[in-house]
């Protein structure tokens, strides 16, 4: 009789223990959970993709970059786009703008090409595929020993949802930057 108590007492001292164990290691939470969505440009036939590379930072920023190359003979021009991807929680995405935080970034280039003798030259404004304004902006930078001829670019920067900016750094010609912006879409 008093090894059965012992028995019993330790079997409930375990279960006692395996019970609080199972508390503690018990977790709940949110996570942010990433998708992959489709990407579709109508660039015409002498533009190609011509390389995609994706880049992640320890604290979870994703930079996708996608290089669009003229293919036309003799012809080296080409556009990047980027996409910037933040990752945000529950919360903060109830107050953050992304319109916003694009224009920030946009103000952030503008001020960094100005920085180095740039000046916006040109601006003309296209709806992209949402209907919403996106202005692009022509740069010229002076002549440097990098650059005797100068340089002359245009950049676009643009929310496609809540968590994600594209940006465009183009040396092609106002009709295929207005072209690539106009049509680009993400799909699910």
């Amino acid at each position: 009789m008093k090894y059965a108590r012992i028995v019993l007492s330790l079997t409930a001292f375990i279960l006692t223990m395996l019970s609080l164990i199972a508390l503690c290691s018990a977790l709940e939470t949110d996570i942010l959970m990433i998708t992959e969505h489709n990407i579709s440009i109508d660039v015409g036939p002498d533009l190609v993709l011509s390389s995609k590379m994706i880049s992640q930072t320890d604290k979870g920023i994703s930079i996708q970059t996608i290089v669009i190359n003229n293919s036309s003979a003799g012809n080296s021009t080409n556009a990047t786009l980027v996409i910037y991807s933040i990752p945000m929680y529950r919360e903060d995405l109830n107050t953050t703008n992304s319109t916003d935080f694009s224009k920030f970034v946009e103000n952030v280039m503008i001020g960094a090409f100005q920085l180095t003798g740039g000046k916006v030259v040109k601006e003309l404004t296209v709806k992209n595929s949402l209907a919403e304004n996106v202005t692009i902006r022509i740069m010229g930078l002076p002549k440097s020993k990098a650059e005797p001829k100068g340089d002359r670019f245009s950049f676009a920067i643009w929310p496609i949802d809540s968590r994600n900016i594209m940006m465009l750094l183009s040396h092609l010609d106002e009709d295929a930057n207005a072209k690539i912006v106009e049509t680009l879409k993400v799909k699910s």
